[in-house]
């Protein structure tokens, strides 16, 4: 499926074209997201914390895995499979910390 914008500059007689595609949205919505204030304040918490530099993309992987780790020890009397899939989710979330950007 294409979706085209249709602008009208200035009063100009031709339509100019642009395509938007999913792909260039989500990634301006991440770098955004990336370069927001308390992503950064986080990536800098880390940063003094683990004194070494941490990015904001692996601060938010840290983040990430505190998360599954906490919810994972929280998750008190659930059924067998939500323990799975929050073991799996801390796998697979403390894996993604080891990557460096």
């Amino acid at each position: 499926m294409r979706k085209e914008l249709i602008c009208n500059v200035y009063g100009a007689t031709e339509n100019r074209t642009k395509e938007i595609s999913f792909k260039k949205a989500a990634n301006a919505i991440g770098r955004y997201f990336l370069a927001s204030k308390p992503v950064l304040k986080l990536a800098r918490l880390y940063s003094l914390l683990l004194e070494e530099e941490i990015s904001p993309r692996r601060a938010l992987r840290i983040l990430n895995a505190s998360a599954a780790i906490t919810l994972l020890v929280c998750v008190n009397g659930a059924n067998t499979l939500a323990l799975l899939i929050l073991t799996l989710w801390t796998i697979a979330a403390c894996h993604s910390c080891r990557k460096r950007d």
